[in-house]
């Protein structure tokens, strides 16, 4: 998700994008991650609802992962991509009370199809566009399947935004290149304020996961005009699966490389001189260091 851009446009990476920090228990814990979730069986395009939602507007499979990722940011973050069937904006207590809907489960499974017709909205589909799809390494005993999409914010939309405290218990704009240098120094200092005085200036370590590096990497490298619609639906979406390359282990600490399709040594058949382009530290669950060995091939992925 991709915040109000900082001028000039022509500038790479000028633009913020939003990190949530996982609570300290559960999947990815106390890592920074963006907005999302698991698909509901709800989310599904065979679930009636949602034909009556999209007045049949062609549902199908390709809408089910945008209206997780809607509904998830939703309800991780306050953020509403969300519009009314008649036009126009949602109110902040529609915003707060399908939120709170939504985290309380009221309405079981399938709240979300069911609080769209009641309020009369839909979920902004085609707002979303995909960029960047990473599948776990199959030697992973937890894999996972992600699709990632981005989308474009205004300050409007921002308005009502917080974490539910639960899944999310940060959340902070930055730009990529701010990101990817405070995980090289290893944190970042947050300023926290009130009306009279500073409170504190606390290090908060950034932690990332090997999709969300590459894909900052990748932000870093584009302009803010370069997230149009028009421009990101000509790219070429490639599945990433990386193998796991252990070269060196040192009690907890592992040092090897991310093999990434391209690279010299992920199935044998690439032109030989290309980098594995990867390289990683990690200690138990987490990465200490990720680092491109080549920052120009970042844009091939």
């Amino acid at each position: 998700m991709c915040g109000p851009q900082i001028s000039p446009s022509s500038l790479r990476g000028n633009f913020k994008v939003l990190l949530i920090q996982r609570a300290s228990k559960g999947s990815f814990a106390s890592q920074y991650v963006f907005p999302g979730g698991m698909l509901e069986t709800a989310d599904d395009f065979s679930n009636p609802e949602w034909k009556y939602v999209f007045h049949n507007h062609n549902f199908n499979e390709n809408f089910q992962p945008k209206i997780a990722a809607i509904r998830e940011t939703l309800e991780e973050v306050g953020i509403a991509i969300l519009e009314k069937n008649s036009g126009g904006s949602l109110e902040a207590y529609e915003i707060a009370e399908i939120r709170r809907q939504l985290l309380s489960k009221v309405h079981g499974p399938g709240s979300f199809a069911r609080l769209c017709a009641e309020y009369k909205i839909s979920p902004s589909i085609f707002k979303l566009t995909r960029f960047s799809h990473w599948i776990t390494p199959e030697n992973e005993k937890k894999r996972y399947d992600a699709q990632f999409y981005l989308t474009c914010v205004s300050q409007t939309d921002l308005n009502y935004q917080s974490v539910d405290g639960n899944e999310a218990v940060r959340m902070h704009w930055y730009t990529p290149k701010e990101v990817l240098d405070s995980f090289e120094r290893g944190g970042i200092y947050i300023l926290e304020l009130t009306l009279i005085k500073i409170l504190s200036t606390p290090f908060l370590e950034i932690g990332l996961y090997p999709p969300q590096f590459c894909i900052l990497t990748q932000l870093s490298e584009i302009t803010f005009d370069e997230l149009s619609f028009e421009h990101l639906s000509m790219r070429t979406v490639q599945t990433i699966l990386p193998k796991i390359r252990v070269d060196k282990v040192k009690g907890s600490v592992v040092r090897g490389k991310l093999i990434l399709p391209g690279d010299e040594d992920y199935d044998g058949a690439n032109q030989k001189g290309w980098l594995n382009r990867l390289s990683y530290e990690s200690e138990g669950n987490k990465f200490r260091t990720l680092v491109w060995l080549r920052k120009s091939l970042s844009a091939s992925l």
